[in-house]
């Protein structure tokens, strides 16, 4: 493979003063549904006391950060609110940025969403309204008074009650000139039986861009919107920055497209027959089968000493 597969030598220790940042996917690398990542917890805690700062970051939209920062805790990793970052927490800062304060957005998505848009004063509809509302046909559609009548912005991410009814009235508003927002465009999430599932791509973002021809702003991996969210607000220079990821089409690609160096850790999605078949201008910097990796790299360092 062409990314440089790590080992515990001197000069891969050497490796990790190159970083004062390091930006970890979660699921697949730091954990794998409920179970962590043997070695991750240790990892994580001790980089922390070495001097590094870390980051998390998800494509998941549909819990709050705050949710996000529970499950960390209860699975034994010290993380604070202010190191996680979603798909939902980063649109609500692009969102902001592009004027959207004390405007209206359309909710194609859950709870969380709404609520990380809400913390930064969007206002929000539908998400809750029309997730509890009978389903309807084409023709019974088209008698219901749309409600409300227009909106500034519709904004889409994983939506368990996904119906005819919202994505409809998703298309319509966009049609009707409301931005569109994409938290990502993932077509599928994979499962351990190997079978993948609808993600928020396939069921929603598609029919809407489809229906209302008009392509969604997206802001989720592997757009690098996430990455460069998080050093622009903490100043990091990107030769400063490692990502850290076990899918090369969205977590490789995103740390690429932010302009950093990346790890590809092998705990997740991806095999290293996968690597080596991956063109060269998409390969990571460096290839190791877990975040343990850092752990032996520690261990493998003069007691004491600044990484």
């Amino acid at each position: 493979m062409s990314g440089r597969y790590l080992n515990v030598t001197d000069q891969n220790v050497a490796i990790l003063s190159k970083y004062k940042v390091i930006v970890f996917d979660c699921d697949g690398v730091v954990w794998i549904h409920e179970d962590p990542i043997p070695g991750s917890t240790t990892a994580i805690r001790d980089l922390k006391k070495s001097g590094k700062k870390t980051h998390f970051v998800t494509n998941l939209s549909a819990s709050k950060r705050t949710d996000l920062q529970k499950k960390f805790i209860r699975l034994g990793y010290d993380v604070a609110v202010d190191e996680i970052s979603t798909s939902a927490s980063t649109t609500a800062s692009v969102m902001i940025k592009d004027g959207f304060k004390g405007k209206m957005a359309y909710i194609v998505g859950e709870k969380g969403l709404a609520a990380e848009l809400e913390a930064v004063g969007i206002k929000t509809c539908g998400h809750d309204h029309d997730s509890n509302l009978p389903k309807v046909n084409h023709h019974e559609f088209l008698q219901e008074k749309m409600s409300p009548e227009t909106v500034d912005a519709v904004v889409v991410g994983m939506d368990w009650g996904a119906s005819y009814r919202k994505v409809a009235k998703a298309a319509i508003y966009v049609q009707k000139g409301a931005k569109f927002y994409a938290t990502n465009s993932d077509k599928s999430s994979p499962t351990s039986s190997g079978l993948a599932l609808p993600a928020a791509g396939s069921l929603s973002t598609i029919p809407i861009s489809i229906i209302s021809r008009t392509e969604p702003i997206l802001v989720g991996k592997p757009t690098p919107q996430i990455l460069l969210d998080i050093m622009s607000s903490h100043n990091y220079q990107p030769s400063t920055v490692l990502m850290v990821g076990d899918r090369l089409d969205t977590d490789i690609l995103f740390g690429i497209s932010a302009g950093v160096d990346t790890l590809l850790v092998l705990s997740g999605n991806t095999t290293s027959q996968q690597v080596r078949e991956t063109p060269v201008d998409k390969q990571p910097t460096y290839v190791a089968d877990s975040i343990d990796i850092f752990n032996k790299m520690m261990r493998g360092s003069v007691v004491g000493s600044k990484l």
